[in-house]
């Protein structure tokens, strides 16, 4: 089974971005509001729940210079996969991997796509 969870005008958290803040509160925020954003669309878009190992891919698209791959925050995404119940949990049970990519796009936006072909 494959699944692609998509949310458009969304500007990706990139490591940067989470840990620019010095302050624990900030970043405590930040990652919420990822957690419910991803939750909100899952449900919204009838992600369904995987019982199997799974991989995910994880596609930024930004208006101007893509972000580097491996500063993409891809633990908040997949923390809100778990908050909203398409993944039991992100152990290394249920997780077998995880690939991130960026891309140059006409608006900002994130994919991620759960597949248990694995």
């Amino acid at each position: 089974m494959i699944a692609i969870l998509s949310i458009d005008n969304h500007k990706v958290i990139s490591w940067n971005d989470l840990y620019s803040s010095p302050h624990w509160t900030t970043r405590k925020t930040m990652a919420d509001e990822v957690h419910a954003l991803v939750k909100f669309e899952a449900i919204g878009q009838e992600i369904p729940h995987f019982d199997n190992p799974v991989r995910i891919n994880i596609t930024a698209g930004k208006v101007r210079l893509p972000i580097d791959p491996d500063n993409l925050c891809s633990k908040l995404y997949i923390d809100g996969l778990v908050g909203a119940g398409v993944i039991d949990d992100d152990n290394y049970n249920l997780v077998m991997e995880v690939t991130t990519k960026s891309v140059k796009s006409a608006i900002n936006y994130i994919e991620i796509e759960i597949t248990d072909d694995v």
